[in-house]
């Protein structure tokens, strides 16, 4: 099912954008030149799902922004839409976007200690996928707040199958 409206062109820019059906808070908005080859599978205010030919088509892919419910009670949500999106295709997958859940303690200082069972949820989830986190190169956190003496947390992240 397709959430987000058309794709727009903007000189050789093509937009696929659902951050129109939320709040002001943000949403999710795609962005690919526009010779390459990019179907959009599904999407709704929580990813975006895409399958991308290579050159020559010769190699596909599949890419998927994704953003999670940032309501912890609604969590599960995430993991049971990444668990369906994980049993449409057996291409190469990379998922990127910003999971509002850590992976382990040790990615967030200052604030409330994240409870265990949130962060194995999480992990089940990826588990359950056969997902990887493909780690960072520079920031180690991607959130962050000055709230209670500060806090960060590292949030965004890409994961991909063995595929990939």
């Amino acid at each position: 099912m397709l959430y987000g409206y058309e794709c727009e062109y903007v000189d050789t820019i093509k937009i696929y954008d659902v951050s129109r059906f939320t709040t002001l808070s943000g949403g999710l908005c795609l962005l690919w030149k526009s010779e390459l080859n990019l179907a959009i599978r599904s999407s709704s205010t929580h990813h975006i799902d895409a399958e991308v030919g290579g050159i020559g088509d010769s190699l596909h892919w599949r890419l998927t922004s994704f953003y999670a419910y940032p309501a912890t009670e609604d969590r599960h949500l995430s993991w049971n839409l990444l668990g369906d999106l994980a049993s449409e295709s057996h291409l190469p997958w990379v998922c990127m976007g910003d999971f509002n859940e850590l992976l382990y303690s040790n990615e967030k200082e200052g604030g409330l200690i994240r409870p265990v069972r949130q962060m194995l949820a999480f992990r089940e989830a990826i588990s359950d996928c056969h997902l990887d986190d493909m780690g960072f190169e520079g920031a180690t956190f991607t959130w962050f707040s000055t709230r209670n003496g500060g806090i960060k947390e590292r949030l965004d992240r890409v994961l991909a199958n063995f595929e990939w």
